[in-house]
């Protein structure tokens, strides 16, 4: 239960740490999924009489807000796929009105740009 409820805080650290919406979305998968396991080792230890039936309550209930808050989290990732900085420029992304496509060089000309010999 130690390492399960480590692993939780961990991979919303390291995901957070990451500074990119598709990996922290992949380490908060990892710690909703390590969430989980924590619910079902709670579970585990009272029938094994490592927790009185009176912990079991408060922990579960603990446990299921955590889980919603990092779906909430996640769904904010989920909705921003397809914008995320970590996927990198379109095409036609960040060009000025008349600038052709793989220049930053200005406006459109017929004339090759020019070399300094």
């Amino acid at each position: 239960m130690n390492d399960a409820s480590l692993s939780v805080m961990l991979n919303i650290s390291e995901g957070f740490l990451r500074r990119r919406d598709k990996e922290t979305l992949q380490f908060l998968r990892y710690a909703f999924a390590s969430n989980g396991e924590l619910k079902s080792a709670y579970y585990a230890a009272e029938g094994r009489n490592y927790l009185s039936a009176s912990e079991v309550p408060d922990l579960i209930s603990l446990n299921e807000s955590i889980a919603k808050m990092l779906r909430r989290w996640q769904a904010t990732l989920d909705k921003d796929q397809g914008r995320t900085k970590d996927q990198g420029r379109t095409k036609a992304q960040g060009r000025t009105k008349g600038q052709a496509p793989g220049t930053d060089q200005g406006p459109w000309t017929d004339k090759e740009p020019s070399t300094k010999d």
